[in-house]
């Protein structure tokens, strides 16, 4: 029997409404009520690598490694023959939090040219007042030896001359080039992370002006009306650039891969609920995602499904059995429509004392570091926890929360084994993007 080639492409942070605007040229059978299990990426990312809930491989805001004691899908995949390979613009799907098991190859994109050991000439232009001086303190910073310094000045001669044909990237560029320089090694399973959506906001300037850097955490939990507005609009325009560039990368994994799964592992909010970012709750603007099946059947499905289902659609594809205990369907089956479980398991633990020093009280920071939960069903559903009650859309179950106290009863729970603390080039891309 011949196996697939398969590619599973996340396009980071990217919510359903900006996709819904900027991708619909994307072919495939398409899930319009797709959820994710949790509300930020590395639990998505490991529940996409285990076919298990957050509660049950334990990764989570208050332990970011991936130590899931059971096989990850690449481990099962390169048993079976195939070649596999991941690729991550995202510092929290890195080596150093043990997202590479099983990748016969894995690039931490983040650490090269365009993220870190590269002077931020973007953040620099943006901080600095125009003239001659700008330049001769930019240069400065490309001869430290924080950062490298061929490439560094490369980088500074393209803003200052040829800034519309270098564009500032976060995955997305790269990626095609790595995926044309792809061996043909077959079957081969390929896994992407792009980040283009993700704060701080930065695009080619026909798409956006200027970096616009995201809202402070802390306006979450100030409880009061938040106006984001000028970020909704940067990060907007950045979903407009990654579906151009996207367009081109789909062009050239069709041509290499069987299958391309797209998807995004969160969303993010802009004031809704007065929220801002995707470090808290299970609203629906964090957990509805877009999920694209393309290189099967063609059409749009309206059944609850969740990114648990992509672990076993991948498998069934390439003829692996999944692990005992592993939840998900077969996204190509036509899934009957089901009840699936969205997770919030508190705050991230580093902003907790940072919470405390900015005057909140303990009794504000233990409410909002309380889990919560969500339950999307049927065709239309989605119920949710939040600090105030449960909220509901659409038409469910007679009784949502009695059926999510039973479903969450019957997760097979795993304590969290360990934090996975950050240092390093690792610390400062994470503090970067607004998770330190």
């Amino acid at each position: 029997m011949t196996r697939p080639d398969v590619a599973v492409v996340v396009l980071d942070t990217l919510r359903s409404d900006a996709f819904d605007r900027h991708f619909d040229w994307l072919p495939g059978l398409r899930f319009e009520h797709a959820f994710a299990p949790s509300h930020f990426t590395t639990p998505v990312h490991a529940s996409l690598f285990t076919g298990r809930y957050p509660t049950e491989h334990a990764v989570r805001a208050k332990a970011r490694e991936f130590d899931y004691p059971g096989p990850a899908l690449a481990e099962q995949l390169s048993e079976a023959g195939y070649a596999t390979r991941g690729w991550s613009a995202n510092p929290n799907v890195s080596t150093e939090y043990g997202f590479d098991r099983g990748f016969r190859e894995f690039r931490d994109a983040w650490k090269h040219d365009d993220f870190t050991a590269i002077f931020d000439w973007e953040r620099h232009i943006q901080d600095t007042d125009p003239g001659l001086g700008r330049y001769l303190s930019g240069l400065a910073g490309c001869l430290s030896s924080d950062h490298r310094t061929v490439p560094s000045l490369r980088r500074g001669l393209e803003f200052k001359f040829d800034r519309e044909r270098s564009p500032p990237d976060k995955g997305a560029r790269s990626a095609v080039d790595a995926v044309r320089r792809l061996g043909p090694d077959s079957p081969a399973f390929l896994l992407l992370n792009l980040m283009e959506v993700h704060a701080p906001y930065v695009a080619p300037e026909e798409y956006l002006a200027e970096r616009v850097e995201s809202l402070p955490f802390e306006l979450t939990l100030a409880e009061q009306p938040v106006d984001g507005e000028r970020e909704r609009a940067a990060y907007d325009a950045c979903a407009a650039y990654l579906a151009d560039v996207y367009r081109e990368l789909f062009g050239v994994l069709r041509e290499r891969f069987d299958y391309v799964i797209t998807l995004s592992d969160h969303g993010h909010c802009f004031g809704e609920h007065g929220v801002v970012g995707h470090g808290y709750g299970v609203f629906p603007e964090l957990t509805r995602v877009p999920l694209v099946v393309s290189g099967g059947p063609e059409g749009r499905s309206a059944a609850a499904v969740s990114l648990l289902d992509v672990h076993r659609t991948v498998l069934e594809l390439a003829g692996v059995a999944p692990p005992e205990g592993a939840r998900g369907v077969d996204l190509l089956a036509d899934p009957d429509p089901r009840p699936c479980l969205t997770e919030y398991h508190g705050l991230y633990d580093y902003r907790l004392p940072e919470l405390l020093e900015a005057g909140y009280s303990e009794t504000r920071v233990e409410r909002y570091d309380a889990e919560l939960r969500g339950l999307a069903a049927g065709t239309g559903y989605y119920g949710y926890e939040t600090q105030s009650g449960f909220v509901e859309s659409g038409d469910g179950p007679a009784d949502p929360e009695a059926l999510l106290a039973e479903l969450v009863a019957g997760l097979d729970a795993r304590e969290p084994v360990g934090g996975g603390e950050a240092s390093g080039a690792l610390a400062a891309r994470l503090e970067d993007l607004g998770y330190l």
